[in-house]
């Protein structure tokens, strides 16, 4: 894929708007400021489906794509982004749309994997879902996918026009009074121990996970004293309950809140000793693992193969998948250690500049596009 020489134009193309937070949304409005410091303009467009239905939305962006000739269009793909209930065949229609009016395409497979599930109707979306991407990275000129290509089941064996690029973090990263990122002692963090865990799933995994972390935590308990428990994000709230029965009576003190703005995630992120994640395995697609990389914490969660190298090599710790024991290990090591801990938060940064910043994910993306730089 070549861009034309010259000022060039990219356009994000977005479906519908996900609630009550908008990641991939985030995600453009960060590339797109990269991308403006590179003097690249970018437009963020969303079609409209779900307001005017399909006919009316494809008759709308045939009218607004009239003048996107020699433009490149990166398409963002989730599969609810294009579905009500995750059959996104609306998105071929939109690419044969945007072929006839003559531009470059990209997409960004923010949803790497099809949805689990043993349903009868859940075995059928994956069906959809597979038979979706597999023709949206035929019929475009380049795919791009934050995590390893080499671990996508779907994609076809003569991949070559894909291309692995880390997801970013619309999470501020808050600063000490000289300018500097605030982490580790410098930002001032309580004499307690913090793990702070980005997000619960809803349902019966999210069930599934407060054991988990209940393991963890009480594993570290033993040996820290004042120990405290942040949960925030998504499922947090609605889960707080059954939080508050687990934890009670093991002298961890617990701390939920909701979903909450992005300063206030690099607050608490910041303060942290350690972040905990056992929502999934830890891979560079993971928005909330790469938020706690970027504010310099360190991470702890679970590995497997598709664990990339751009997570490898940030301050991060890998236990094997479904290993509490070695969790919790990890988490205590980090949390009394501060030589070690120090050396993990060293690591994050030298990750996020190489990886995980925007103006990193944006020249990756630029050369992606066939744009030198």
């Amino acid at each position: 894929m070549n861009l034309p020489e010259g000022p060039i134009s990219l356009v994000a193309l977005l479906g519908r708007r996900d609630e009550p937070t908008d990641g991939v949304e985030d995600y453009c409005v960060c590339l797109g400021q990269a991308c403006s410091r590179r003097g690249v303009s970018f437009a963020l467009v969303r079609v409209p489906w779900a307001e005017r239905g399909w006919l009316g939305a494809l008759r709308w962006l045939w009218r607004e794509s009239a003048q996107w000739q020699g433009r490149c269009v990166i398409v963002q793909y989730t599969a609810l982004a294009w579905s009500h209930r995750g059959f996104p065949l609306g998105l071929l229609p939109v690419l044969f749309l945007l072929r006839r009016r003559g531009v470059s395409i990209a997409v960004v497979f923010h949803d790497t994997a099809a949805y689990p599930g043993t349903r009868w109707v859940d075995r059928l979306r994956r069906i959809v879902q597979h038979s979706v991407m597999r023709r949206t990275f035929a019929e475009t000129d380049r795919s791009i996918l934050p995590m390893n290509t080499e671990h996508v089941n779907w994609l076809p064996r003569e991949h070559d026009k894909a291309v692995f690029i880390p997801v970013g973090s619309n999470i501020p990263v808050p600063m000490d009074g000289k300018g500097r990122q605030a982490n580790g002692h410098e930002a001032g963090r309580s004499p307690s121990k913090i793990i702070a865990v980005f997000g619960i799933t809803p349902g019966r995994r999210g069930s599934q996970e407060m054991i988990e972390i209940r393991e963890a935590v009480k594993g570290v308990a033993h040996s820290v004293p004042n120990l405290q428990l942040c949960v925030f994000g998504r499922g947090a709230k609605e889960a707080e309950p059954l939080l508050r029965q687990i934890f009670d009576g093991t002298g961890v003190e617990l701390s939920v809140f909701g979903v909450l703005p992005a300063v206030q995630i690099g607050e608490l992120l910041s303060r942290a000793d350690v972040q905990m994640h056992v929502r999934n395995h830890i891979s560079s697609q993971r928005g909330s693992v790469v938020a706690g990389i970027v504010c310099g914490t360190p991470v702890v969660g679970f590995a497997l193969l598709e664990t990339d190298a751009a997570i490898r090599e940030a301050g991060v710790a890998l236990a094997p998948p479904g290993d509490i024991r070695a969790l919790a290990h990890a988490v205590a090591r980090i949390v009394t250690d501060d030589v070690f801990r120090d050396e993990m938060c060293s690591r994050n940064r030298s990750a996020t500049q190489k990886w995980f910043s925007w103006d990193a994910i944006s020249d990756r993306i630029l050369r992606a596009l066939g744009r030198p730089l």
